[in-house]
């Protein structure tokens, strides 16, 4: 009895040692936009981790848009609990205006934390590194929050609609029909005036080819008695 009772023990040891929480911090690009990065802390382990407290070094700045200017990322002190799967995540900074300051790129993230049942886990350190986003290229893909965005655009144009405002809605009225049948009637009286104007300048060049060749039957009856006069 006491031989079929080790290896159940053994094996629920060991099933207790693989199912460890691990969490892990990282740089990823935001969903709205490639040129923004998040700081995600994520636990990737079966169980639950307790007490996750984060340490930095460098200490986590981040750009605030206008210039050089700089400020403190915000980030947790303690995190009571992450569950599996679970994810922390945070605006880290924007691409376009940190490169106008003097921040580092790389910063080394060692999270403390424990298992579900209070027992210190070893530190994970990860090492963030901005220098990775540099040169990238990527295609834009719309999303979801795209088309949010847009019909929150529209709103704000329906709401400035109002007859006291100057604002409202233009409503044109189109006779489809008629507009069609006099576009059709101009285009027929265009195409009669160059039929006509192509007709008075054949009408002309012919006259003058008739006037040329009577000169030219004149001249020689007159030429005629003169010579013989002579």
């Amino acid at each position: 009895m006491l031989l079929s009772i080790i290896p159940i023990r053994q094996a629920r040891r060991v099933r207790e040692e693989q199912a460890q929480p691990s969490v892990m911090a990282c740089f990823e690009p935001s969903e709205v936009s490639n040129h923004l990065i998040d700081l995600v802390v994520k636990n990737f382990g079966t169980t639950g981790a307790r007490d996750v407290m984060p340490t930095s070094n460098p200490k986590l700045k981040h750009s605030i848009g206008t210039g050089k200017e700089t400020e403190d990322v915000w980030m947790f002190d303690r995190l009571p609990l992450l569950a599996p799967g679970q994810e922390w995540r945070t605006f880290f900074d924007s691409g376009l205006s940190r490169k106008e300051t003097d921040l580092p790129a790389r910063y080394e993230l060692a999270l403390n934390f424990n298992d579900m049942r209070g027992r210190k886990v070893d530190p994970v350190e990860s090492v963030l590194d901005l220098s990775m986003y540099t040169g990238r290229m990527w295609t834009e893909i719309y999303t979801i929050h795209h088309a949010a965005k847009a019909l929150r655009e529209i709103e704000k144009s329906v709401k400035q609609w109002g007859e006291r405002t100057g604002s409202g809605l233009k409503v044109v009225v189109r006779d489809g029909d008629a507009i069609d049948e006099r576009r059709r009637q101009e285009l027929a009286n265009h195409r009669a005036r160059l039929d006509a104007l192509r007709q008075q300048g054949l009408a002309g060049q012919s006259n003058g080819e008739n006037g040329k060749r009577s000169d030219d039957s004149e001249s020689a009856v007159d030429t005629g008695p003169g010579t013989a006069s002579d």
